[in-house]
């Protein structure tokens, strides 16, 4: 055997290649049986993630099995009965548990994927037999989907809704140390109170309506001092309206998504402290209807620009019109003109969605975006134009204004008036990387002269590495997009040699 097989972390290397590559796992296993110097990396690597803590818990059959009637009472709802111990643990066999428990970083809980209920009971057992230290000592990351409408809670943890604080409890056994938390339900919101336990969050994500952000949650949260990610599907502070709130303050937190009305993200807003916070991300929760609402989205824009323009690095941004309104202008720039002053922005997403095409975009707009947005490395503008849309000379705007761009992602942009690039103008050879203009089905538009639109997409972006038009080639009736494409592919390898 080679001396560099016997050294622990380059065997390690080795094996998370062999982890991360599709179908090598049972490579992975074999590796695990071939010597002593062999098992303990790949174990470690096998063990790192896992779908669920019943594979874990299996290690302690045959103590580890279902309830029956005779020593578990349960309600008529339940569909199955949970999973306990019985009798008692041989030291051997727990040490083998504990074997592997400690190589369990990631914890990722979906209902489809639960085989079966796991009594609270357990954790109790295994917590004293533990002597009360933590169960998954290396356990980093947990994500527990729930759906207490369909009582696939049940199958997860075995609780009803009332017994969360409990589940929250023996987490916090499990993994005192933890460090991102990912929970996700639809049903009646639940006390998260127990959260405070967690003193060492990196990140924390609420999905769906169980976990609602209120005050009293954010005041909790605040006392994380080491939380930097927070996310949240359901926010609401509507008892709090009609009072003066104190301000919270976030010492750490920098990214912060938020899925809400206008009106109450812009109150959270107005409460959240936060010195280094850098990205914002907000979605409202329902499809604006009529004029009205897209007033208050401008006004949230406004309200954004007063207070985060000087120093937010990343806004990400999204709003649906099931209809559209008759508005003052049709045009975006009077949605959007508060972000021009947002001058320090490097990640920018933009995606509006809509029924009709009556907002448009021009090419002046496009012109104004690149020139507010100059340190961007990252920007998505997807809009659904009205014709005529940008034409496809604005990519000019920025290749000139935005230097450390490296991805762009734009939609809806004309190939009819394709400028000849003897025309342009000398400038900077650009090195953006990722380009990709989309197109939707029914408004997919036909390309004049596909070799002259590649020419002028090579001038201007020399380093492209994909194809921007592969998002839209299986809607590529006429073949224009894909002749794009290929003609891309030709000048790059053409200078290659």
């Amino acid at each position: 055997m080679h001396r560099a097989l016997l050294t622990h972390d380059v065997l390690l290397e080795i094996f998370e290649y062999m982890a991360a590559t599709a179908g090598q796992r049972m490579i992975l296993k074999a590796c695990a049986r071939v010597c002593t110097t062999f098992c303990e990396p790949a174990l470690s690597v096998l063990w790192r993630d896992i779908g669920n803590m019943m594979v874990l818990f299996q290690l302690l059959k045959p103590n580890f099995c279902l309830a029956d009637e005779t020593c578990y009472s349960l309600p008529s709802y339940r569909e199955q009965y949970p999973y306990v111990l019985r009798g008692d643990i041989s030291p051997a066999r727990f040490a083998r548990f504990q074997k592997y428990a400690r190589y369990v970083r990631t914890v990722e809980c979906r209902p489809a994927c639960i085989p079966g209920i796991i009594d609270y009971t357990v954790f109790q057992q295994l917590h004293f037999l533990n002597h009360e230290q933590p169960l998954l000592p290396s356990l980093q990351e947990y994500c527990c989907a729930l759906d207490l409408r369909l009582n696939n809670w049940f199958y997860e943890v075995g609780y009803p809704a009332s017994h969360i604080e409990q589940n929250l409890q023996n987490l916090a056994v499990k993994a005192p140390f933890l460090n991102s938390l990912t929970l996700y339900g639809a049903g009646f919101r639940s006390d998260l109170t127990h959260l405070s336990a967690f003193k060492h969050l990196d990140s924390l994500n609420f999905g769906g309506s169980l976990f609602v952000l209120d005050f009293h949650l954010l005041r909790i949260l605040a006392e994380m001092g080491q939380l930097r990610v927070l996310k949240a599907d359901t926010v609401d502070l509507s008892l709090d309206f009609n009072v003066t709130l104190p301000v919270v303050v976030f010492q750490a937190l920098e990214c912060l998504s938020l899925s809400a009305t206008t009106q109450q993200w812009i109150h959270l807003l107005s409460i959240i402290s936060s010195p280094v916070l850098h990205t914002l991300s907000l979605h409202p929760t329902r499809d604006f209807t009529d004029v009205a609402d897209i007033e208050d989205y401008r006004h949230s824009l406004d309200f954004l620009s007063s207070k985060y323009a000087s120093f937010l690095h990343g806004l990400h941004l999204s709003f649906r019109l099931s209809r559209t309104p008759p508005l003052t202008t049709s045009r975006y720039r009077y949605i959007l003109d508060p972000l021009l002053s947002f001058y320090h922005l490097r990640s920018i997403s933009i995606i509006f969605h809509h029924s009709s095409s009556a907002l448009s975009l021009s090419e002046n707009d496009v012109h104004d975006f690149a020139k507010a947005w100059s340190e961007a490395t990252d920007i998505c503008l997807i809009f659904q134009c009205a014709t005529p849309a940008p034409a496809l000379s604005s990519l000019i705007h920025f290749a000139r204004h935005c230097p450390n761009l490296r991805s762009l992602r734009l939609n809806a942009l004309d190939f009819c008036a394709v400028p000849a690039v003897e025309q342009l103008h000398p400038f900077p050879l650009h090195h953006l990387t990722h380009l990709s203009i989309t197109d939707d089905f029914w408004n997919s538009r036909h390309i004049p002269d596909p070799m002259a639109a590649a020419r002028f997409l090579d001038t201007i972006f020399p380093h492209l590495e994909d194809d921007p038009l592969r998002d839209i080639e299986e809607w590529d009736f006429d073949g224009s997009r894909g002749a794009v494409n290929s003609h891309l592919r030709a000048l790059r390898l053409a200078r290659q040699h």
